[in-house]
């Protein structure tokens, strides 16, 4: 019993691939200026706002498959090499999903649409947040707090 209690609490870790071949795809589309993007934006078919991603073919917005599908559904409904709306960036978490490899991914050239997600998620380029502990840090020796 302890074990598969070990075992539950232990997690697990997401492997990304890292050679789909859809991001090529792509071309000058991951060049797309994002500076207006809002990543607060709510599905454009349901409006829930919880865990929204976004197509970075046409640049949709829309839920995951995890609230009602509606970004599944956009990128899978294709008929054709012209209909290449594979991958996705999630609000959420700045990953990428290849809905064609069903899989996470990550490639050298989603990196400028990673940093642009950061920037307009936190108001930061990646690595550049200073967590202030000022508030939450002991007063220094001899001085009295009140």
């Amino acid at each position: 019993m302890a074990d598969a209690t070990a075992q539950l609490l232990a997690g697990f870790a997401v492997a990304p691939r890292l050679d789909c071949p859809h991001v090529l795809a792509l071309g000058e589309r991951l060049n797309a200026d994002l500076s207006t993007l809002d990543v607060t934006a709510p599905c454009e078919v349901c409006g829930d706002k919880s865990e929204n991603w976004y197509c970075l073919s046409c640049g949709r917005i829309m839920c995951s498959r995890y609230v009602q599908g509606h970004m599944a559904a956009h990128a899978t409904s294709g008929k054709g090499a012209e209909d290449e709306h594979a991958v996705c960036a999630s609000f959420s978490d700045l990953s990428f999903w290849c809905f064609r490899c069903e899989d996470y991914i990550e490639h050298p050239l989603l990196e400028t649409c990673r940093c642009a997600l950061h920037q307009l998620k936190f108001g930061a380029a990646p690595g550049t947040e200073h967590v202030s502990l000022e508030n939450n840090a002991p007063p220094p020796k001899g001085s009295s707090s009140k």
